[in-house]
């Protein structure tokens, strides 16, 4: 971990028991590619949004009203 908090690895970083995250886990050289954690909702960001909220799964949009949403192509 560097002086901003930052793990840097190369290969696979395992986790056993809770850990915890502020809010944004990034792709290392990707700025495109996140994923967010808010308080009953996960967006995973790249080239296409996918949402998780109140049990709903959302692609292409921000907001899913139905079990699966899908915008676009």
């Amino acid at each position: 971990m560097d002086s901003y908090n930052v793990i840097h690895t190369i290969g696979n970083l395992n986790f056993s028991g809770y850990t915890y995250f502020p809010n944004y886990l990034f792709h290392a050289g990707d700025t495109n590619t996140r994923i967010f954690f808010e308080t009953g909702k996960i967006t995973l960001r790249g080239d296409t949004n996918i949402i998780l909220t109140g049990g709903n799964v959302g692609i292409g949009t921000v907001s899913p009203q139905t079990k699966l949403e899908v915008v676009g192509e």
